[in-house]
């Protein structure tokens, strides 16, 4: 569904929640950390997170799920507003505050098994063969790569590139292990047709923001986040997710 998605967590909220400021969180439909069930309901790991983290905070958290790029250039210029689950890295930090964690994962190159012609021993390798990006993907900067490589294909979310990876247009997919493992199970492909081309360093997954918003919204998740951390919330989160 290409149209703004909201979810508002208010039932978590005391009866003068209308008098509450909403802020916005952008993110994409990216499972199994956020995505939208067959009843219209955002779902998944980080949404979890947030819901926990409402309960900690006084204003509301509006998530707004569009594509990815978008939700990146939107966060980037509105102050006041978040985006997860972002990768960190440190071009990222030029643009947003790194407000917390939530996951490290681990990110993967991917190709199709038996392409036995595709040989990567260092992150620079990458550059010889063709892979599908989304939009404002963190994989550009992972692997050094340039925007207007002819070996670089932009699409609209990490479901078609993976496609594309499937169907032999590309050669390589990037991805972390836990978002591709659901990508191909969601997709109906065979998680035994691909293979790791080549294993990149482990990466924090989080929420960031604009780098003018108010310091106070910022010291109220950060908080939050210590909150559930203490009270056992997040690792029940995490255990049920993973």
């Amino acid at each position: 569904m290409k149209k703004y998605l909201v979810l508002l967590f208010a039932s978590l909220l005391a009866c003068n929640v209308s008098a509450a400021e909403k802020i916005v969180f952008f993110t994409e439909s990216y499972p199994p950390f956020q995505s939208m069930n067959e009843r219209g309901e955002l779902v998944g790991c980080s949404i979890d997170i947030l819901a926990a983290l409402q309960k900690h905070i006084d204003f509301v958290i509006d998530i707004q799920m569009i594509p990815w790029g978008r939700a990146y250039r939107d966060a980037k210029h509105q102050p006041n507003t978040f985006i997860f689950t972002i990768g960190k890295t440190k071009n990222r930090m030029n643009y947003f505050i790194w407000v917390d964690d939530l996951y490290w994962v681990q990110d993967a190159l991917y190709k199709k098994k038996g392409r036995n012609d595709i040989t990567i021993a260092s992150i620079a390798d990458a550059s010889r063969y063709s892979i599908a990006i989304p939009r404002a993907d963190v994989a550009l900067e992972r692997l050094n790569l340039n925007s207007d490589s002819e070996n670089v294909y932009f699409v609209s979310d990490q479901t078609r590139a993976l496609q594309m990876l499937n169907y032999d247009r590309v050669d390589l997919h990037y991805n972390n292990t836990i978002g591709f493992k659901e990508e191909v199970k969601l997709s109906g492909f065979t998680e035994d047709n691909f293979e790791i081309a080549y294993t990149v360093n482990n990466m924090q997954l989080g929420i960031a923001t604009h780098l003018q918003t108010d310091p106070k919204l910022i010291h109220q998740l950060r908080q939050a986040m210590i909150d559930i951390r203490h009270s056992g919330e997040l690792d029940v989160i995490n255990n049920n997710c993973f």
